[in-house]
């Protein structure tokens, strides 16, 4: 939902890196999947909200050593390609790299609009 609102506001284009997109895709499938497992039954004990706690946990961890793990899997996939059809350096995709916030890549005048289908989640 927070990236939804900040799309809204914003005038350039975002850089979203394929580490990013398929790190959390990974993980919110992870979470769907369980949050449908354990409200099937219309009841949710108390050791499923801890398992989900505990997965939001595991979440904060994989984003506080993001940048290590990205480097690990980086250099495992050396040899398969670059997944930016080879219009962009390596570089380029890199979570740590600094961009200028201040460049407007859009006309002006222009939004950025994301349509996301989980916006009241």
């Amino acid at each position: 939902m927070l990236l939804t609102l900040c799309s809204l506001f914003i005038l350039q284009a975002v850089k979203l890196s394929h580490w990013a997109l398929l790190r959390d895709s990974i993980y919110y499938t992870f979470s769907i999947i369980a949050l449908i497992v354990f409200i099937y039954d219309e009841k949710v004990c108390w050791w499923e909200s801890l398992v989900l706690i505990l997965m939001y946990a595991v979440y904060i961890l994989i984003m506080k050593f993001n940048g290590k793990a990205h480097r690990y899997f980086s250099q495992r996939k050396k040899g398969s390609g670059n997944l930016a059809n080879g219009l962009t350096g390596s570089t380029d995709l890199e979570d740590n790299v600094s961009y200028d916030a201040t460049a407007v890549l859009l006309k002006k005048g222009t939004r950025v609009t994301v349509i996301c289908t989980n916006f009241f989640l």
